[in-house]
């Protein structure tokens, strides 16, 4: 991969975060616990089998993220209001469900059997793929041996995810390593300029860029990440260049798996908001010595939009909305790439919403001078004070069910009301007034468990 494409996060890695932290009671980002599951979002498109060996418990690690079932937290990837970008229709899963003998006595003999099975059984064109839990590891199970003994049928189509050698690897990589190695990979190039995107989901506002960059000229050769498919993977060396999304949780993934692509590579500023998404389509354009054409695409993008917009930016200006973080996080602010790739307080303030930062000082610091907006807590009873005063609509927080903002009359806000482009600016902001509107937190909250 050349050019400014993706850079090692220090952040990034796998985590297992303990609940019950002493500071929980204050975060709202949810970070650290966002950060555990970001390799749930990369999903296949094709058809795949996961064979998992372990116990069911070890299931429920995570939290469901299909977008329709109540999780625990705002996941940024999962979409509900736009569409779901995955591809959980083509995964089935079978488990091999160790019990307490299995511990004991060993149970590679369920996994074989279950092997056997899957090999008769599974349609042709399907992927399997083997994924170990922590038990069978424990326990040293050979499982190398059992895989390679169902090579013989499944061949290349068994995929064998051994976390223990690595824990950061992802069907994702292993795929995309094994396209690479073959040798009839489609290398040329059509008549107009082709880019491929990495990190943009499968969504409406996705699709609409990909619009918008065709009437510039250039084509979305492939798509890849958090969903992904080797119809795709096989054709991403016909592109001139690749488009990352900033992400700093996605880009160890980004590194480990794109790093040797000889295509040249830009990470412009992410599509968000009308200031936002001019700036990507301009940098995208210049990579690509288009840059001539985008003034008049421009205005035709925008005119259909420009009153509509202009109206909601009029209705935002009387609405406030509250951000809750740690002094010692506020540098997220001002890089994008830490806050999901969404760039949250220019957006906001292009909106025409205003905001107000509640932040949390360790007692005992002195703490800044007074500014317009900003208030500091050290407690909780402070920091539920602060939530309740008046004069904002909504908080921005992770959590799916956040009663420390419903309890305090506030609406909770999330990464999931945005959405990239010039429809999904107006969507966006369509959708936040409509929470700001709400008033029902606001009014029966002194009804609810406290």
């Amino acid at each position: 991969m050349k050019g400014d494409g993706a850079k090692s996060a220090p952040q990034a890695g796998l985590e297992i975060t303990r609940w019950g932290e002493s500071g929980q009671w204050r975060d709202f980002f949810q970070e650290r616990n966002i950060r555990r599951d970001i390799q749930a979002s990369l999903m296949p498109r094709d058809s795949v089998i996961y064979l998992m060996h372990g116990d069911n418990e070890c299931q429920m690690a995570s939290p469901e993220m299909d977008g329709n079932t109540v999780s625990f937290f705002s996941y940024p990837w999962v979409n509900p209001v736009s569409g779901i970008p995955h591809g959980r229709g083509y995964v089935t899963g079978y488990l091999t469900d160790l019990r307490d003998k299995d511990v004991v006595l060993g149970a590679i003999g369920k996994l074989d059997a279950l092997m056997r099975s899957v090999a008769k059984e599974a349609p042709k064109d399907s992927l399997v793929v083997f994924t170990p839990d922590c038990v069978p590891i424990l326990i040293g199970e050979d499982m190398d041996s059992c895989v390679n003994r169902h090579k013989a049928v499944l061949g290349s189509r068994l995929i064998f995810l051994n976390l223990a050698d690595d824990p950061q690897q992802t069907l994702f990589e292993k795929l995309f390593a094994n396209v690479k190695k073959e040798a009839a990979l489609d290398r040329s190039k059509g008549p107009h300029p082709a880019v491929n995107l990495v990190g943009f989901p499968d969504l409406p506002s996705t699709r609409e860029l990909t619009l918008a960059l065709e009437r510039l000229g250039i084509r979305v050769n492939a798509r890849l990440l958090p969903d992904f498919s080797l119809e795709e993977m096989r054709r991403w060396w016909k592109a001139d260049l690749q488009v990352f999304f900033p992400h700093a949780m996605m880009e160890t993934i980004y590194k480990r798996a794109f790093s040797d692509v000889e295509i040249p590579a830009i990470t412009p500023p992410p599509p968000y908001g009308i200031a936002g998404t001019q700036r990507w389509l301009d940098a995208i354009a210049s990579a690509l010595s288009r840059q001539n054409g985008l003034p008049g695409v421009w205005e035709q993008l925008l005119r259909p939009l420009a009153q509509r917009w202009n109206r909601l930016v009029q209705e935002a200006r009387q609405y406030e909305v509250a951000v809750v973080d740690d002094t010692q996080h506020l540098s997220r602010y001002s890089d994008w790439r830490q806050t999901f790739g969404v760039p949250l307080l220019p957006v906001l303030s292009e909106m025409g919403l205003n905001v107000r930062f509640l932040l949390y000082l360790e007692p005992g610091r002195f703490p800044p001078p007074p500014r317009k907006n900003i208030e500091f807590f050290s407690n909780p009873e402070a920091l539920n004070s602060a939530l309740k005063k008046k004069g904002f609509q909504g908080v921005f927080s992770n959590v799916f069910f956040d009663r420390r903002v419903t309890r305090a009359g506030k609406v909770p806000l999330s990464f999931q009301l945005f959405e990239m482009g010039l429809e999904g600016a107006v969507r966006s902001l369509e959708r936040m007034l409509r929470s700001c509107r709400l008033r029902f937190y606001e009014r029966y909250s002194s009804f609810g468990p406290q």
